[in-house]
């Protein structure tokens, strides 16, 4: 059973009991869970600010309410409601524009991530950048992937502990497959293999002439070359990346193939399985050894509980 509890503006604590549905997800590329779900409770007037949901006795979800709408029909009164996590207030807040100098990790954390509710990070050593450019427009997580990159050389993941790290991947291993015992069985599955964005080769801007720009810098894919694509692309990285220009062509074929080889599995019931986690996908049709989730979804409505994983290629990150 799915308890849903909810805050109002007031501080009341109120357990909502009527729910028709119930949809969760949470995504690698962005550090907020989302959760919408419908209820027949009698909630008007009354606005729910803050919302958790627990499946037996483990909590999945904590967040804000950003969307509460309430529809009255002649069958009673139907409330729809759209929450994410407390890391979406780090999409939220947006960086003072301007030219940062000589911020480290630890200030880079206290300034931009511990007034949003995130105080706990894992990095290998107190970086410091020289100068860093946060841009018009960029939010704090944004800002907080420009410094990881530039610093370290790695993007940055914020864990389901609320941690904000380094390491894509976490310790633990699943095993699916419907033909082995001890695995996780599913109830439908697809292998897709998107190839179309793929880059082989990116030609990287480095300076600019009176004929144009120049591209001193060349990138080879080899694992576009190994499936035998063939597609070249000339970039020219933003302002902040000026000093790191290899690095950001890295981070930019990176981008383009980042789920190239997806497997999506269906699952009755809800598992309890993270974003991160490691993957192994057993089928008649052969086994996938090098894969970890890309993405948690959960579901409860008239179909039951149904968990919706997607699975990606760990080489690729």
């Amino acid at each position: 059973m799915v308890i849903i509890q909810g805050i109002t503006s007031k501080g009341k604590e109120i357990q909502l009991r009527k729910i028709v549905d119930i949809r969760f997800q949470s995504d690698r590329l962005t550090p907020a869970d989302q959760l919408d779900l419908m209820i027949l409770d009698e909630i008007v007037p009354q606005r729910i600010m803050k919302l958790s949901a627990q499946y037996q006795g483990t909590i999945f979800f904590e967040g804000i309410v950003d969307v509460q709408k309430t529809s009255i029909t002649k069958d009673g009164y139907y409330t729809q409601l759209q929450c994410r996590s407390r890391a979406a207030l780090l999409l939220d807040n947006e960086v003072r524009a301007r030219l940062y100098f000589s911020i480290t990790a630890q200030q880079l954390i206290r300034e931009h991530a511990v007034p949003y509710g995130i105080d706990r990070f894992q990095f290998p050593y107190n970086a410091c950048l020289r100068q860093i450019l946060a841009e018009k427009g960029m939010s704090h997580w944004e800002f907080i992937q420009l410094f990881c990159r530039l610093a370290y050389g790695k993007t940055p993941y914020l864990h389901n502990q609320q941690t904000i790290c380094l390491t894509p991947f976490s310790e633990k291993t699943y095993l699916f497959s419907n033909i082995q015992r001890d695995a996780i069985g599913f109830y439908e599955s697809s292998i897709q293999e998107d190839r179309y964005q793929m880059i082989s080769k990116l030609y990287i801007q480095t300076d600019r002439g009176e004929n144009g720009a120049f591209y001193q810098q060349v990138l080879r894919n080899h694992l576009a070359e190994t499936l035998g694509i063939v597609r070249e692309r000339y970039y020219h990285p933003a302002r902040q990346w000026e000093n790191h220009i290899k690095l950001s062509g890295e981070n930019r074929i990176k981008e383009y193939q980042m789920a190239y080889l997806e497997i999506t599995l269906f699952i009755a019931g809800i598992v309890f399985i993270q974003v991160g986690d490691n993957c192994i996908f057993q089928d008649k049709l052969g086994t996938y050894d090098n894969l970890y989730v890309a993405q948690v979804v959960y579901e409860v409505g008239k179909d039951g509980l149904i968990t919706k994983l997607k699975l990606w290629d760990k080489q690729v990150v």
